[in-house]
């Protein structure tokens, strides 16, 4: 499922289809759940595209197949929002490309999303659904109590059977999540997809909508996954990905460049092939192509592909996006409440895709510079915590539309 707007990953999803938005060096979301359908060994792959499709097929056709040099069977199955063709939730987009899904008579469908990052043998899993005679099984991990109302939760007995199913709970009764991993015996997909389709109640959505229904009628179990998963879905969460890699929890999909560990073992990044590090970088992953120029400072930072970082700036607990410019002695990320936030409590800063951040700005913790933006758009170069530098074009846009 590859057809989302991925709006809560803000800026970073300006102008880009959220499964290819890069990801650790040359690598993208997507590749992830690709990596794993090879390895599992999966005959037949469909990706249910609709929102930046073109840019997702060229990615897959062009960039994924000829990286790894696999000639494996895929189709792209385009929805067409406004039109008869639009996907209506993810159930929905299933539905309306069943005929292609069952067209081999296959023993089993798994169905995926395509921004999660994690490593996983779906064998085992379409093992443990036949083993149960499962009508479906949902992959599940267990999260932090605090995060659980951002998913599925699941209520289980003893022997892994779904008692209970909520989707985005606001209070979770537990933190067993669902990793949005399917695995569902065609005849009963096929079954309740066309059941749902014709409920006008519906939200045709798997978690909201087909799951919570099937657990009171049909057989539905859960795996219990125990490897590294994470919905990279928002900001926080895409930047929480990086910091992980750095602590050796996240395994990259094979046939891409590597990075190299740089500088001591307590405040140690990563940095992909074709960067040049003049200045000093902690505890950050630079993509390819990243200049951080003499006397310059980059700590707890993610810095996208042939970014630059101009001679005395610091860079800290920011995302910088593809192609973005950080000018001499600027401060990105200012007032951050000690030299090493904790997530929790220290907002990320984002610098939009080409955005060019003037000489001697002072940007705070939890800003946003708009995909761009240019020096001329800095009506002063201090920007305070929480503040936002949009393209002038687009302010005038913006206060046109408030009028």
């Amino acid at each position: 499922m590859a057809g989302g707007r991925g709006e809560r990953l803000g800026v970073l999803g300006h102008g880009r289809a959220k499964p290819i938005l890069p990801f650790a060096g040359n690598n993208r979301l997507i590749d992830f759940v690709l990596t794993n359908c090879i390895r599992s060994g999966v005959p037949n792959i469909a990706i249910l595209v609709q929102h930046e499709a073109a840019s997702i097929a060229s990615y897959v056709n062009q960039g994924f197949r000829r990286a790894r040099g696999w000639s494996g069977d895929v189709r792209l199955c385009r929805g067409a929002p406004g039109g008869p063709r639009e996907y209506l939730g993810t159930a929905h987009a299933v539905y309306m490309n069943l005929p292609t899904l069952l067209e081999r008579d296959p023993e089993a469908v798994l169905v995926l999303a395509s921004d999660h990052v994690y490593s996983m043998d779906y064998r085992e899993m379409v093992a443990y659904h036949r083993e149960r005679r499962a009508d479906v099984t949902v992959g599940v991990v267990q999260v932090p109590p605090a995060d659980a109302s951002r998913f599925g939760i699941v209520t289980t007995d003893r022997q892994g059977c779904v008692l209970r199913f909520v989707e985005k709970p606001g209070t979770p009764q537990g933190n067993l999540a669902s990793m949005s991993v399917y695995v569902f015996s065609p005849s009963v997909l096929a079954e309740q997809l066309a059941l749902d389709v014709w409920d006008p109640a519906s939200e045709h959505d798997f978690g909201r909508s087909i799951l919570p229904r099937m657990v009171q009628t049909h057989r539905v179990y859960a795996f219990p996954f125990q490897g590294y998963w994470r919905d990279v879905g928002t900001v926080q969460a895409y930047w929480q990905a990086h910091m992980d890699m750095l602590q050796g929890q996240l395994d990259l999909p094979e046939g891409l460049g590597r990075p190299v560990p740089w500088g001591a073992p307590s405040q140690r990044s990563l940095v992909f092939p074709g960067c040049v590090v003049e200045g000093r970088i902690e505890n950050s992953v630079l993509f390819p192509g990243v200049l951080v120029a003499q006397g310059a400072l980059v700590r707890d930072s993610v810095v996208l592909s042939d970014a630059t970082i101009e001679a005395g700036s610091v860079v800290a607990r920011t995302i910088v996006d593809e192609g973005a410019l950080i000018g001499p002695s600027s401060y990105i990320g200012y007032g951050l409440s000690a030299e090493h936030p904790s997530p929790e409590d220290e907002e990320l800063t984002v610098i939009g895709r080409n955005a060019v951040v003037p000489q001697g700005a002072a940007i705070g913790q939890g800003c946003l510079v708009h995909p761009g933006v240019s020096p001329d758009d800095f009506v002063t170069l201090v920007v305070p915590r929480g503040g936002e530098v949009a393209a002038r074009h687009l302010q005038e846009l913006a206060s046109q539309a408030a009028s």
